[in-house]
């Protein structure tokens, strides 16, 4: 189940609520723009945070930092 979230602490995969896309915060790019995410409060955390989870959620990966 995906939750809202500002912070990146402690969890691998960030949802992006907007456009339905998550990335891997431990391969994220520039490009990947996880700041303004987080600072326009459209980020979202998965439970469990996996990949999985949030392709089971409907979430497409990023094509820069997931691969």
């Amino acid at each position: 189940m995906s939750k809202p979230t500002q912070t990146r602490r402690g969890q691998r995969y960030l949802g992006d609520d907007n456009n339905m896309i998550v990335h891997d915060l431990e391969r994220a790019k520039g490009s990947c723009e996880i700041d303004e995410i987080l600072d326009e409060s459209r980020g979202v955390r998965f439970e469990p945070d996996t990949l999985e989870q949030a392709e089971h959620e409907r979430f497409r990966p990023c094509s820069r930092c997931i691969v």
